[in-house]
């Protein structure tokens, strides 16, 4: 009786750092730059020096008023604990968004750069229940969804296609017998590009490559949106390499 070893990719769809603190700078599309004089923005992370995984964000607009706060139990996963709030410009209150291990749970209050409400609505563990719209005047409107994740072009079943076309199992790998899941991190901008694709839970340094390589070949997504406008999401990946073996019978 011959063995034979068959690859398999299993591809699991998205499930959407240690103490002290970091800075890191974007432009206007959501990408990483490197000095402020290039960036729309800025967001320092503050780590609890008690507890790694938890962290408190915040982003700033470049002239240093604050632009957003979140608070996570789990950076790394981006799981999100408490009121998140963004600001405009001004230094008006854009949103606040009640999140409980990382979906919407509670109240969604959003409002018009003027200060009048642009939305209320409730949630209960990341499902809408109720809410109302508003336009700049205050009168009330069609209500609209609230947030829309990012989509790759085709949905779910054209990334899963996307996927075991493109990813291919490195030989070196293969021959070593090196199996497990690698988690991709990386950031879908307002304009769908990818970008700062790096890896969050890795293998080794072939399939970790393979990973990258691959996220970096997808094409332009479906940006997420927030209250009617696009946002730059981070999105977490998780691929499965897996080496299996089939039995096939050897003729005498």
């Amino acid at each position: 009786m011959l063995r034979k070893k068959w690859l398999a990719l299993i591809l699991f769809l998205p499930a959407l750092h240690a103490a002290g603190q970091d800075t890191t700078y974007y432009n206007k599309a959501g990408n990483q730059t490197t000095f402020l004089q290039t960036a729309d923005y800025y967001e320092v992370v503050w780590h609890d020096p008690h507890d790694a995984s938890r962290a408190i964000e915040k982003t700033y607009y470049k002239s240093g008023k604050i632009r957003s706060e979140s608070f996570f139990s789990d950076y790394k996963k981006r799981t999100l604990n408490g009121e998140q709030r963004k600001y405009y410009a001004n230094g008006q209150l854009k949103q606040s968004v009640s999140y409980r291990n990382r979906d919407i749970n509670g109240a969604v209050r959003t409002f018009w750069e003027n200060g009048h409400p642009k939305r209320v609505d409730s949630f209960f563990n990341g499902k809408f229940v109720r809410g109302k719209c508003f336009n700049a005047d205050g009168k009330t409107v069609p209500h609209t969804e609230f947030l829309r994740m990012p989509e790759f072009p085709g949905g779910e079943n054209a990334m899963m296609n996307f996927l075991r076309r493109e990813l291919k199992y490195p030989e070196r790998a293969r021959k070593k017998n090196v199996q497990g899941r690698v988690v991709v991190i990386f950031i879908v901008t307002r304009t769908g590009s990818i970008s700062n694709v790096k890896i969050g839970e890795g293998v080794n340094i072939d399939l970790d490559r393979e990973a990258i390589r691959v996220v970096k070949k997808m094409p332009t997504w479906k940006p997420g949106i927030q209250d009617g406008e696009p946002v730059t999401v981070q999105y977490s990946l998780p691929l499965q390499f897996r080496l299996e073996e089939q039995k096939s019978h050897k003729r005498r």
